[in-house]
């Protein structure tokens, strides 16, 4: 959707688990006469391991869905943010508190960002989410709501 929806040169859609990053790859395939103009691709990226570092592997912005409760691996996830980010990017995460793990990913990521945490980021979903804590017995805002975390590169 994204790569319909806004002018970008390039996107790239990333999972740890190489048969997501292959069931990916064939949604693409199969909708390709949707990226005519587009450059859309998918591909494995593992978190800490140096794997796309040069100029060509930067991006302008990054998004990231619900990664963080990988406490063992936040610092390789800032890192790979960092390293894939433009020096002028920004990267966008959305994840739910789940109990400290966005707080702990936010000490980790402020060593090498500015960070700016968003709870209210659109009027739609916080009118569900507002309505989901009064009236859904097993809505859990702790798990099921995410907070929108916004990284901009400081210069090390």
């Amino acid at each position: 959707m994204l790569a319909l929806n806004v002018n970008a040169n390039k996107v790239l859609l990333t999972d740890g688990n190489k048969e997501s990053c292959m069931n990916i790859q064939q949604v693409l395939e199969a909708n390709q006469d949707f990226w005519k103009s587009k450059c859309v691709t998918a591909r494995q990226l593992l978190w800490g391991q140096n794997q796309y570092h040069d100029e060509t592997s930067r991006y302008d912005y990054i998004i990231c869905a619900d990664c963080l409760y990988f406490i063992a691996y936040q610092e390789q996830l800032a890192q790979t943010i960092f390293d894939l980010l433009n020096a002028q990017g920004e990267a966008i995460l959305f994840a739910p508190k789940r109990g400290k793990t966005f707080d702990e990913f936010t000490k980790v990521a402020e060593k090498l960002f500015y960070i700016t945490v968003v709870e209210n980021y659109d009027e739609e979903i916080w009118q569900k989410h507002l309505v989901n804590k009064v009236e859904n017995p097993v809505y859990d805002e702790n798990i099921h709501y995410p907070l929108q975390l916004i990284l901009r590169k400081k210069f090390l």
